[in-house]
C-alpha cells in the first residue's frame, strides 16, 4: 500500500488554500495514527532525489511483533527520552492508552528517587549500561510498580535508541514474602521450646519442632500422631477413652479433627518404659474458609514442674505437720498455764482463807476471850487506877478485834464459803456501796449449788468487774443477775449504763498487772467450761455475760452414822447428873477457849446454867434433843454445819426453843440471815460480855425457866 501527495493535490485544486491546508493536516494525523498502528506497511515521500519508499514492513517486522506481544514490558524512546514505541503490556503497566505513550518522556513514568538509576542504565557511556535494576513505574491511578528493567541501547540512523524492557515483580515480591515468611515460620517451629505437631486430615504429621523428635527419642515427621504418641491420664493412669476426657475409643488426632479444642490438659506420654508428664493443647487448623485441614498439638514438658510440684508438697506436708506438732505442744502448754493459772487462784484464795481461818480461829477468837477475862476482872472491886487501866486495855483488845475481823474479811469472806455465792455477793455489794457503787443483786434462785472452786471463781469475777464498773464506767449504779439456764449452767450478768468501751479493745484488761482481769476471767472460765460475752458500745454502757457449768455439790451435813460422837466423849455433864437450877444454857462454838469464856461468864450468875456444849450445829441438834435447854447460844460460823442452817433445822423441830446467834463479824445480812431462820437475837463476840448474859435473862425470864 503506498500513498502519493502529488495526485491529492491535483485532486483538489479546486479547493481554496485554507481548505486544502486542512485536508493535508488531516491526513498527516491519520498517517501517524496508522503508523502507531502499525497499519501503514511503508511511506513513499518526495525528496530533492526524487520519491523515496520507506518500507515499514520490511526485515524488522518480526522483530516489532516480537516485542508487541511480549509478556515483558518494552518500551524505545530516544537519548532525550522522548518515547518513540510502547507495547501494551507496558501500556497495562503504567496504566494509560497507548495513543497517550507516544511522544512523552520516559521519566514522567519513572519515580523521582529511580530516575538516576535509570538514566544510568540508559546511558550508553555509562559502564552499567546493559545492566538490570529494580526501579518503580509511576502510575496513572497513582501508586507504584515494583519492575525489573533491562537496557538495551541502538545505534541506529546517526542516533542513539534505548529499548528498556521491564519485568512486574508484584507476583514475585509476593513469592519472596512468602517465601521468607515460610522460612521464618520454620525457624520459629524448629526452635520452640515446646513439642509442637501440625498435622494433615488423616492424622500424618506434616510439621513439627525438634523437641517433639526429642520428646519421642526418634523421628516423627511424615508419621501417623496416633501411632507415635500413646497418652494416659495422669489421675487415672489409664489411656484417654477410658478415662471419661472424651468420647470412648477417640485419640487426642481425632477429637481435634473432630472440632474441638483441648487446653492444658495434664497427661502422661508412654516413651518406653518410661512416663514423662505433660501439658497438652490442641486446635484444628482451618484455612480461609474455616475448614478444617490439620490439627496443631502443643505439648510441653512438666518434668521439673511436677517434681517441684512434689518438693514442695512434702515440703508443705512437713510444715503442716510441724505446723500442727508445734500448734499442739502451744495448746498443751497454754491448757497447762490455763490450768496452772486457775490453780493458783484457786490455791491463793485457800490460802487465803486457811489464813483467815487462822486469825479466826485463834486470833479473833483470843481477843473475845481476853475481853471476856477483862470484863470478869472489872466486875471485881478494884481501885478506880486500875479499873482505868483495864478499861483501856479493853479498848486496846477492842481495836484489834475490829482490824482482825477487817483483815479477815479482806482475805477471805467467810460468808461465801458458809452460806454460799449469793450471799457472799450480797455482802460483796454492801462493802461497793461504802465506795459510792450502788449494786443491786437480782437472783431467781437463792440455793445455787455451786462446787467450791466455781463459786470462788464467780465471785473473784463479779467483784472484778464491780471494780471495773467503778473505776472506768463512770457511773455509780451496777446490777448483778443470776439465774439458771435451760442448758443447767450458772448464767450472771454485770450491767451498767456508764461508758462502755470499744469491743477491741475488750479482752485488754483494765486493772494493773496481777490483777484478774477480763482477760483473765476468760481464761480461767475457760478452764473451768465457762465462756465470757461482752456487749458494749461507746456511751450506751456494757453488759457482760459469765456462763459456768454447775459442779457436783457435796451436802454440807455429813451422815450422823459416821459424824455424831458420843456425847459422853464430848460433853462433861449427863442428863442425869445435872440438877435443874436456873435457866439452862447450850453453847455451841467450834472453839473451845471461847466456850470456855463464855461458860466463865455464865457461870459466876447465880441464875444461869451452862448445861452442855457442842462444836458444830450437827452436835448442837443431837444436844437439844437429849438435853432440852432453855436457850442456845450459837455461833454462826461453824464446820460441818452452820450456825444459820442448824438454827433452821432445831427450830423445825423444837420451835420453843430461843437461839442467840453470835459471831465475831459484823454482817448486816448474816445477821438478816440468822433472823430469818428463827434466832431471836443475834450479838457480836466483840460486845458479848456486857451484852450476853442480859439478853440471856431478856429472852427467858427466870419464872419460865
Amino acid at each position: 500500500m503506498a500513498s502519493k501527495p502529488k495526485q491529492s493535490s491535483a485532486k483538489h485544486l479546486a479547493l481554496t488554500r485554507e481548505e486544502i491546508l486542512q485536508l493535508r493536516l488531516k491526513e498527516a494525523e491519520d498517517t501517524l495514527q496508522a503508523i502507531r498502528e502499525g497499519s501503514v506497511d511503508a511511506l513513499i515521500v518526495e525528496t530533492g532525489e526524487g520519491e523515496q519508499v520507506f518500507t515499514l514492513k520490511s526485515s524488522d517486522y518480526p522483530y516489532r511483533l516480537i516485542i508487541d506481544n511480549m509478556v515483558q514490558g518494552a518500551v524505545i524512546f530516544d537519548g532525550t527520552g522522548i518515547i518513540f514505541h510502547a507495547n501494551a503490556t507496558f501500556a497495562r503497566m503504567v496504566n494509560h492508552s497507548h495513543q497517550e505513550l507516544f511522544g512523552v518522556s520516559i521519566d514522567s513514568f519513572i519515580s523521582e528517587e529511580d530516575r538516576g538509576l535509570f538514566k544510568a542504565l540508559a546511558s550508553s557511556h555509562s559502564s552499567i549500561s546493559g545492566g538490570t535494576g529494580r526501579i518503580h513505574l509511576l502510575c496513572k491511578d497513582h501508586h507504584d510498580l515494583a519492575v525489573l528493567v533491562g537496557m538495551i541501547s541502538l545505534h541506529l540512523d546517526d542516533q542513539y535508541l534505548h529499548c528498556a524492557i521491564l519485568t512486574d515483580l508484584t507476583e514475585q515480591n509476593k513469592y519472596d514474602r512468602a517465601l521468607a515468611e515460610e522460612k521464618f515460620s520454620r525457624m520459629i517451629l524448629e526452635q520452640t521450646g515446646e513439642a509442637v505437631v501440625v498435622c494433615d486430615r488423616s492424622g500424618r504429621i506434616i510439621r513439627h519442632s525438634r523437641v517433639a523428635d526429642r520428646l519421642l527419642r526418634q523421628p516423627t515427621l511424615h508419621t501417623y500422631f496416633q501411632e507415635k504418641f500413646h497418652f494416659i491420664s495422669s489421675e487415672a493412669g489409664v489411656p484417654f477413652g477410658k478415662a471419661g476426657q472424651w468420647d470412648e475409643g477417640r485419640s487426642v488426632i481425632e477429637e481435634v479433627l473432630g472440632g474441638n479444642t483441648l487446653h492444658g490438659l495434664e497427661v502422661g506420654l508412654k516413651v518406653g518404659a518410661v512416663i514423662v508428664p505433660l501439658l497438652l493443647s490442641g486446635r484444628p487448623l482451618q484455612d480461609e474458609e474455616e475448614n478444617t485441614i490439620g490439627a496443631i498439638i502443643t505439648m510441653v514438658d512438666i518434668t521439673d514442674r511436677k517434681r517441684a510440684e512434689r518438693a514442695l508438697q512434702d515440703l508443705n506436708d512437713s510444715l503442716e505437720q510441724r505446723i500442727m506438732d508445734r500448734t499442739h505442744a502451744l495448746l498443751s502448754y497454754q491448757t497447762h498455764l490455763r490450768d496452772m493459772a486457775s490453780e493458783l487462784v484457786v490455791t491463793e484464795q485457800r490460802e487465803r482463807r486457811r489464813l483467815a481461818n487462822e486469825l479466826h480461829d485463834y486470833l479473833a477468837q483470843l481477843l473475845v476471850v481476853c475481853r471476856m477475862k477483862i470484863a470478869q476482872l472489872s466486875q471485881e472491886g478494884w481501885n478506880p487506877e486500875l479499873k482505868t487501866e483495864i478499861v483501856d486495855i479493853d479498848k486496846i483488845l477492842n481495836d484489834s478485834l475490829t482490824y482482825t475481823r477487817t483483815l479477815i474479811a479482806e482475805l477471805s469472806p467467810s460468808i461465801l464459803y458458809e452460806l454460799g455465792l449469793v450471799p457472799a455477793l450480797v455482802w460483796l455489794g454492801g462493802q461497793f456501796e461504802r465506795h459510792n457503787l450502788q449494786v443491786c443483786i437480782r437472783e431467781e434462785e437463792k440455793d445455787l449449788q455451786l462446787s467450791e472452786d466455781c463459786a470462788i471463781l464467780v465471785f473473784q469475777a463479779v467483784r472484778e468487774l464491780l471494780f471495773n464498773v467503778k473505776k472506768h464506767a463512770g457511773t455509780n449504779q451496777a446490777t448483778v443477775s443470776l439465774k439458771r439456764t435451760v442448758s443447767n449452767e450458772l448464767q450472771v450478768k454485770v450491767e451498767d449504763q456508764g461508758n462502755g468501751f470499744l469491743l477491741s479493745n475488750a479482752l485488754h484488761d483494765y486493772t494493773s498487772p496481777g490483777k484478774f482481769g477480763l482477760f483473765s476471767i476468760r481464761e480461767r472460765l475457760e478452764a473451768l467450761g465457762g465462756s465470757i460475752a461482752i456487749e458494749s458500745e461507746v456511751g450506751q454502757g456494757t453488759r457482760i455475760t459469765l456462763v459456768v457449768p454447775f459442779g457436783s455439790h457435796t451436802p454440807s451435813e455429813v451422815s450422823q452414822a459416821t459424824t455424831s460422837r458420843s456425847l459422853k466423849s464430848l460433853a462433861p455433864f449427863s442428863p442425869k447428873t445435872i440438877q435443874r437450877k436456873g435457866i439452862r444454857i447450850l453453847l455451841v462454838d467450834d472453839h473451845a477457849l471461847v466456850r470456855q469464856g463464855i461458860r466463865g461468864l455464865l457461870d459466876v450468875q447465880p441464875d444461869l446454867q451452862v448445861v452442855g456444849e457442842a462444836q458444830d450445829g450437827l452436835e448442837a441438834i443431837e444436844y437439844t434433843r437429849t438435853l432440852h435447854p432453855d436457850i442456845i447460844v450459837m455461833d454462826v460460823n461453824m464446820p460441818k454445819l452452820n450456825g444459820i442452817e442448824a438454827t433452821r433445822r432445831i427450830l423445825l423441830e423444837f420451835p420453843t426453843v430461843p437461839i442467840i446467834g453470835l459471831s465475831v463479824q459484823e454482817d448486816k445480812h448474816v445477821q438478816e440471815m440468822l433472823l430469818q431462820a428463827g434466832a431471836v437475837m443475834y450479838l457480836t463476840k466483840n460486845g458479848i460480855a456486857n451484852e450476853l448474859v442480859e439478853s440471856i435473862r431478856h429472852v427467858v425470864p427466870l419464872s419460865s425457866a
